[in-house]
């Protein structure tokens, strides 16, 4: 005759069965995490790429207001030595 399973046997496949449960639903959680870490480096990425452009259009006009003022300078100058 077949012995039935003992408490330990039911209690390890009711363990092994869980763990299958958690292994599945912590995958969706991962799939999850990933799918908003990569929305997250996109959003960055674009972020990063506005702040560069504003960067550089703040560069070029601080260098257009730079030889501005040096043109002016340079003009009061010569107009004192007249």
């Amino acid at each position: 005759m077949a012995e039935q399973p003992t408490n330990k046997v039911r209690k390890q496949a009711a363990t092994s069965r869980g763990k299958a449960k958690r292994s599945k639903s912590a995958d969706g959680s991962l799939e999850a995490r990933l799918a908003a870490a990569e929305a997250e480096r996109d959003r960055l990425r674009i972020e990063l790429d506005t702040a560069l452009e504003r960067i550089a259009m703040l560069e070029r006009a601080n260098s257009d207001v730079s030889d501005r003022i040096a043109w002016v300078i340079d003009s009061l100058q010569n107009l004192t030595k007249s």
